[in-house]
């Protein structure tokens, strides 16, 4: 007689007690000394299954670049495949295999993945035939491992002194910083880069230029934030468009200045009104807070951030987030996000079907004209009472 098995004892792993790390989503990043990253390139090493596909492209990104080594050039790799395949996920194993990446506890990239031998072999053949060929990452870490193969006890100190080192041998000419790694500077770089730190300080300390740069630019973020507004002008009434001068850049960036400042404090004095007012509602406080949580996050009930209006960059910036008339049509919509809040709450407090009443517009000038609209607002809720709740 055959015993039953569950489907998790037919896995090399069990699948209820393994922790997906990544989320299933590969990134293919510098993980530096973060150890959050350096853990979930372990657990992707660890759970790489070279197979397939994977073996395959493998097979031929190494055996290509075996091939064209010690070259003047290389072939590229070009990674295809659908949505989800795995391409970053082959890109990134395959790069810490490339340089057999080190972890603190001593094991390395390729100890911790389970490789066809074809694969392997071709691994150590890298190794081997780049190590004369200068195969080593030359950046500060590599560096170090280096210097102290044989001076444990001065790694730390090493470490504090190698970048400062690198960074004075790149600042006199003799060293190029290329992303993480240095490579020796040759004349005609070191030329180069002279001529390109001369124009850039020079640019930096060109403080006419900068003003004007950043007149233009406000002149024109100006210009766009004023399309939609438009001024009646004389007894007719005649629409006209705002143009902005380059003489009035000045006064225009002092009263945009005060309009994003006050529409600012608006935002928010009318975001306080409508949580005071939620507060205040027996409705509102009779949710739970995973209710309420919820209702807020639909109705939109968090303010947006201030944005900084101090100097003429920050004014640019913020008028290119969020123009002057969408602030005021978004503080002109805050009551309503607030009614629509509590209009939820309520259903919430009342499972049952519920009824909305829209209270009639009306001009009142006596008290008897309030009277009867009092009176016609009264009949009418209490004909929608007849069938339930109501919600005005």
């Amino acid at each position: 007689m055959s015993l039953p098995i569950s489907n998790r004892d037919l896995y090399f792993r069990d699948p209820t007690t393994l922790e997906l790390l990544n989320n299933g989503v590969s990134k293919v990043a510098e993980i530096g000394q973060d150890a959050s990253r350096i853990e979930t390139l372990r657990f992707e090493l660890q759970n790489f299954v070279c197979d397939g596909e994977y073996a395959r492209g493998m097979a031929r990104i190494l055996n290509a670049y075996l091939v064209g080594l010690g070259q003047p050039e290389q072939m590229a790799v070009w990674v295809s495949g659908f949505f989800g395949s795995g391409k970053s996920h082959l890109v990134k194993v395959l790069r810490y295999l490339w340089e057999d990446t080190h972890f603190a506890d001593g094991a390395t990239a390729r100890s911790l993945v389970t490789l066809p031998a074809e694969i392997t072999d071709l691994l150590t053949e890298l190794s081997n035939r780049s190590r004369p060929l200068g195969g080593l990452r030359a950046n500060a870490e590599t560096l170090v491992d280096l210097l102290v193969c044989d001076l444990k006890a001065d790694r730390p100190r090493l470490e504090q002194h190698i970048p400062e080192q690198l960074k004075h041998l790149v600042e006199t000419g003799q060293l190029m910083a290329v992303d993480t790694e240095y490579c020796l500077q040759t004349h005609e770089g070191a030329v180069w880069t002279h001529d390109f730190n001369r124009r850039r300080t020079a640019a930096l300390n060109d403080d006419p230029r900068i003003n004007a740069k950043r007149a233009e630019l406000l002149r024109e973020g100006a210009k766009q934030a004023l399309k939609p507004v438009s001024l009646q002008q004389g007894s007719s009434g005649t629409s006209r468009k705002l143009v902005p001068a380059p003489e009035l850049t000045k006064p225009l960036t002092t009263a945009l200045r005060h309009a994003l400042g006050q529409l600012q404090d608006e935002l928010t004095a009318a975001f306080q009104a409508g949580n005071a007012k939620l507060a205040a509602s027996p409705v509102w406080n009779g949710r739970t807070d995973e209710q309420r949580a919820a209702i807020a996050a639909t109705c939109q009930l968090s303010p947006p951030p201030k944005a900084a209006i101090g100097a003429d960059d920050d004014i640019l910036a913020a008028l290119r987030t969020r123009t002057l008339t969408d602030r005021r049509n978004l503080l002109d919509a805050v009551p309503q996000r607030f009614a629509r809040a509590l209009e939820e709450a309520g259903k919430l407090a009342t499972p049952e079907a519920a009824v909305r009443v829209t209270l009639p517009g009306a001009i009142i000038k006596t008290p008897e004209e309030l009277d009867q609209w009092l009176a016609d607002v009264r009949q009418q809720v209490e004909d929608q009472l007849k069938d339930g709740p109501v919600i005005l």
